[in-house]
C-alpha cells in the first residue's frame, strides 16, 4: 500500500484542484462520522458545462483526510471539467480508480474512497440543480410568470 499511498500523493500535487472556485454555483461536502467536515467539492458552469471545480480540505490537521479520499476527489474534478453537467453524473468508482492507475481490483479502501468522491460529485450535483431550479424561477418572474415552455404548448 505505500506504493498506492505514493502513488495518490503523486496525482494530488500533479494536479491543481486543491482550491475552491470563486463564482461557486454547486457544493457539497463530506463529513465524518462525528459529523466534523472532512472537505468540501464546489464547481461553477457555462451553459451548463463544468468550467471551473475543486475541492479543499476542511479538516484540521489535514492528515485526518485520508490520501486516498482526496486524491479520487481530486480525480472526480478532473474526470468531471469542461464536461456537460449531464455527463458528470454518469461518472462511477471505476473511471475514478482508472483515472488514478488502478484497476477495479483495487484495494476495498480505495474502491470505497472513490465511491464516497463519486457520491460527493452527485451531491454537488444535486445542489446544482437547486441552483438551476431558482434561476428558473427568477427567469419566470422576469417575465411575467410565464412559463419557460409557454411557446411550445400552443
Amino acid at each position: 500500500m505505500s506504493n498506492a499511498l505514493f502513488m495518490l500523493s503523486e496525482y494530488i500535487s500533479s494536479h491543481n484542484r486543491n482550491r475552491i472556485p470563486s463564482d461557486i454555483q454547486a457544493m457539497s461536502a463530506l463529513s465524518n462520522s462525528n459529523n466534523r467536515p472532512i472537505l468540501a467539492l464546489a464547481f461553477t458552469t457555462h451553459r451548463d458545462v463544468i468550467t471551473d471545480i475543486g475541492y479543499t480540505v476542511l479538516s484540521a490537521p489535514s492528515s485526518i483526510c485520508p490520501k486516498d479520499l482526496e486524491a479520487c476527489v481530486c480525480a472526480v474534478c478532473d474526470l468531471a471539467s469542461n464536461h456537460p453537467v449531464m455527463a458528470a453524473e454518469l461518472i462511477s468508482p471505476d473511471h475514478v480508480l482508472k483515472t488514478l492507475g488502478f484497476d477495479s481490483s483495487a484495494e476495498d479502501t480505495l474502491f470505497y474512497a472513490a465511491t464516497m468522491a463519486v457520491l460527493l460529485l452527485k451531491d454537488a450535483l444535486s445542489s446544482y440543480a437547486n441552483y438551476k431550479k431558482a434561476d428558473l424561477k427568477q427567469w419566470e418572474q422576469n417575465n411575467k410568470g410565464e412559463s419557460v415552455y409557454a411557446k411550445y404548448m400552443d
